[in-house]
């Protein structure tokens, strides 16, 4: 328990909580045996006062029912045992759901990309992957510090592709000036994968419903059904290296209904 809460602040309020309730069932272990002896006692309760009370003054006590010992004895246990469980479930949902979330997570700055299926499942693209009129490469944004692929959603996606630089829009020349351009992979229209590349070797389409986007000029619509282009995904080029630069620019996937 102390490595998995050295992850936090010293002074987070889930530690605090947490070294409270474990030295509250400390104190509780020691009052064990004292327990134990007092289920064996009967517990005095104060009555009705009789008549001679009443003109005494003195009152007397009477044995509660053992029912009634039992169940005051075991709503300490159960006390004891919410706080040992509620401590245990905190700390999982402080540390359990961080990968799955991690995995999910939309493409970060620094993030590389790897291969998303075939023989190179998992390599680092690098852009001597990449030639002019290949297929579309799909790939997934992964952190390059830890290894962590970032699967957990069908959003991240990646369609990579190299163009030809001089068919590049004014507005791409600035930030893809090598030709290789990374989009959603996810066409607009209904969330198909898209992969396939068009004769003009600068656009791509769906092979569900035929809709061509065109990636060299922002992956606007050039043919429908789809009416949205497909998000593009800033890419930063250093050698042969390739690392996202930027977040999605534009809507991801189909649109919602």
């Amino acid at each position: 328990m102390e490595g998995l809460l050295g992850a936090r602040r010293p002074g987070s309020p889930l530690r605090l909580w947490l070294l409270d309730a474990c030295a509250l069932r400390a104190r509780n272990g020691k009052s064990k045996a004292m327990n134990d002896r007092s289920r064996s006692r009967p517990i005095l309760t104060r009555g009705s006062p009789s008549d001679d009370e009443r003109r005494t003054g003195v009152s007397s006590m009477t044995a509660a029912p053992p029912e009634e010992t039992q169940c005051r004895c075991g709503a300490s246990m159960l006390e004891r045992r919410t706080i040992v469980i509620g401590a245990a479930a905190m700390l999982l949902a402080g540390a359990g759901p961080s990968l799955a979330n991690d995995k999910a997570v939309r493409p970060q700055i620094g993030d590389v990309l790897v291969h998303l299926a075939g023989d190179s499942q998992g390599r680092t693209l690098t852009a001597a992957d990449l030639k002019i009129g290949d297929e579309p490469t799909l790939a997934y944004p992964a952190d390059p510090k830890t290894g962590l692929v970032r699967d957990g959603s069908r959003v991240n996606q990646i369609l990579v592709a190299r163009v030809d630089p001089g068919t590049l829009s004014p507005e791409m020349r600035t930030t893809a000036e090598s030709g290789i351009v990374a989009y959603s992979a996810l066409c607009t229209h209904n969330g198909c994968p898209i992969t396939s590349l068009q004769d003009d070797k600068r656009s791509v389409i769906c092979n569900c419903h035929g809709s061509v986007f065109d990636l060299s000029d922002s992956g606007k619509v050039l043919e429908g059904p789809a009416s949205r282009r497909i998000a593009r995904l800033p890419l930063q080029i250093s050698g042969d290296a390739i690392t996202v630069a930027g977040a999605f620019t534009g809507a991801l996937g189909p649109q919602r209904q």
